[in-house]
């Protein structure tokens, strides 16, 4: 299905077999047409990473744009190479048989007494709290759809994301007890289910945010701060020998450094105060203040100032 030239076709028709609707074949070549109705849909696939990485170099993001992959339930599970046990192992059964004991009432269930498909839906509803609790997550999906929010880059997931929670409680509810009502802690589940492959989807297909020039701008003004402050022994930084040695050097303009230094501040990576007719910054910000420090950078600086101006009179 992934790996063959008519992969638009065939995933737009997975498409409408997972929605439920009526699939209509018209072979044009071959002057015939038919209509699928009711139709039911499984799709398992288990790929190496080496032939998925191929198809999305070869096809771009075509499986996401036509959304077949928001309709699955998508996971890589981590590599266990290397730290397989070579002995045999004892599995605990006691469960597979009440499992397969229910697959097998579930299957004749859907099998009339002459031997034919039961073509009649079960419709399955949503108790009064599972349905409060189901749509007050909806909103929390909506939310994540703002900019920086979880799903700002993968609407195709959110916006499938409703019918694979009630599709999921319904599985699970159906199997567990037979019921038509789901109840809240099936709802729940099912939520905490579809929301961890939810986290797998935009781990393997949502590439990170570009993180802002200004973050990277006040990430490697930090560091500078951050060697000076080592070199000198000082957590007190005069603003102005930033602007002179700082880099890049393009931040050497207070147009550009300001903007950084108040971003730091507000991340409470710095402390960015006034005194005495100076700017100054304090690279530990949560600690209380050390005057001794405080004036000993002022000092300093004031004394290079003065040494600087006495070598220029002096040439």
């Amino acid at each position: 299905m992934f790996f063959n030239g008519r992969a638009s076709t065939e995933l737009g028709m997975f498409n409408q077999l997972w929605d439920g609707q009526n699939l209509t074949i018209d072979r044009r070549a071959e002057k015939q047409s038919f209509v699928v109705e009711n139709p039911r849909v499984t799709l398992s696939l288990f790929l190496q990473r080496g032939p998925l990485e191929r198809y999305f170099a070869r096809r771009g993001d075509e499986a996401r744009e036509l959304g077949l992959l928001a309709r699955c339930l998508i996971c890589e599970p981590p590599s266990t190479q290397g730290w397989r046990a070579a002995q045999p192992q004892e599995w605990q059964h006691s469960h597979q048989g009440w499992l397969h004991e229910r697959a097998t009432q579930l299957l004749k269930q859907g099998i009339d007494k002459n031997g034919q498909p039961v073509t009649e839906r079960q419709v399955l509803r949503f108790g009064v709290d599972a349905e409060i609790r189901y749509f007050q997550h909806l909103q929390q999906i909506k939310n994540e759809l703002m900019p920086c929010g979880a799903f700002a880059q993968a609407k195709d997931l959110a916006s499938k994301l409703d019918r694979q929670i009630a599709r999921v409680a319904a599985l699970l509810q159906l199997f567990e007890t037979g019921g038509h009502e789901i109840s809240l802690p099936i709802l729940n589940a099912s939520i905490e289910i579809v929301m961890w492959y939810a986290n797998e989807y935009l781990r393997l297909f949502v590439p990170p945010p570009p993180v802002p020039q200004l973050n990277i701008d006040a990430e490697a003004v930090f560091l500078w701060m951050h060697g000076r402050a080592l070199k000198n022994n000082n957590r007190y930084i005069i603003k102005n020998d930033v602007l002179k040695g700082v880099v890049p050097t393009k931040l050497r303009r207070a147009a550009n450094l300001e903007p950084v230094l108040h971003l730091l501040a507000s991340q409470q990576r710095i402390g960015y105060w006034h005194s005495g007719g100076l700017q100054y910054l304090d690279m530990s910000p949560q600690l209380v203040q050390d005057p001794f420090d405080w004036h000993l950078a002022v000092d300093s600086y004031r004394m290079r100032r003065k040494s600087k101006k006495s070598s220029m009179f002096v040439s």
